[in-house]
């Protein structure tokens, strides 16, 4: 089963970020936010909506909403990476018509180099108020249009499909979730709904919408320890206990039970190692 996911809290709580940092490596994910990095150094490898190619020193990366994206290197590599939460960009949404530019990978030119000045002026977002943060987007998202312009009419119909289809699982997959709900839901026929799904995602509207299921129970177990995996299973929508069992075991390699004894031993185990680092800290300046 695809472990591609949705990161809700990047959409929930991130902020305009900007920093330096070593080459990133994560799992097949998307979220609503715009991100983008300039290689400074090295070498990122990255792929997004199926597309794999390599970034190098002085590259851009830039990933649409909802664009499904994952990074790993090669050797040590350093980016400049900046986060755009859709609060900031309005403007840049009507003015494309999509708010998606036309290409992900930017190659290494007198245009990317400008553009890595513009970034760099991010860097006292913190200090600012929205109306100035606002004014840096669009400055930055105004140069990158004007570099590789807007994604096409076409690709765009075909991407507005996938959010309304992808909001419409996030808003509702506690409730009972079927190929021609979700069709109904979006106008169209279901043989096309499922095709375009399996197309985009490689993986079928059914183990999606588990998966979703699957990262509410982890995210709310692990908050609330003391509340029962079945009685959480049933709440965020797995129709019986069975399919549960199943569907995570096929996700997680293990039972339920097992993945979050393995969890709360970890985490006892982090605490252990901060509260003796500290009191040796505290001894050493005794």
């Amino acid at each position: 089963m695809n472990d591609m996911f949705y990161e809700y809290d990047t959409d929930r709580f991130s902020p305009l970020t900007y920093k330096y940092c070593a080459g990133i490596k994560n799992k097949p994910h998307y979220h609503n936010q715009i991100e983008m990095f300039y290689v400074v150094s090295g070498t990122q490898v990255v792929t997004i909506n199926g597309q794999t190619f390599e970034a190098k020193k002085g590259d851009i990366v830039f990933c649409n909403s909802y664009d499904i994206h994952q990074y790993y290197f090669k050797a040590t590599s350093f980016i400049l990476f900046i986060g755009i939460p859709t609060s900031y960009t309005a403007f840049f949404n009507s003015h494309t018509g999509s708010g998606r530019l036309a290409e992900n990978h930017i190659p290494k030119s007198k245009a990317t180099a400008e553009i890595y000045k513009v970034m760099k002026t991010f860097s006292t977002a913190k200090q600012h108020s929205f109306m100035h943060n606002f004014g840096l987007v669009n400055q930055l998202l105004g140069l990158l249009f004007e570099t590789v312009g807007a994604e096409s009419q076409s690709n765009i119909k075909s991407h507005n499909l996938i959010q309304t289809i992808l909001d419409y699982i996030n808003k509702n997959y506690c409730r009972p979730l079927t190929l021609n709900t979700i069709a109904e839901h979006c106008n169209y026929n279901p043989y096309y709904i499922s095709r375009i799904f399996n197309k985009t995602f490689n993986c079928n509207l059914n183990s999606y919408i588990n998966l979703r299921r699957l990262e509410a129970l982890t995210e709310i177990k692990t908050q609330n320890p003391e509340n029962s995996i079945t009685e959480i299973a049933a709440a965020v929508g797995f129709p019986a206990q069975r399919t549960f069992y199943r569907v995570f075991k096929e996700v997680y390699g293990c039972t339920p039970r097992q993945y979050f004894t393995h969890n709360q031993e970890n985490t006892f185990e982090k605490k252990h190692k901060q509260n003796s680092s500290k009191k040796s800290k505290n001894t050493g300046k005794s």
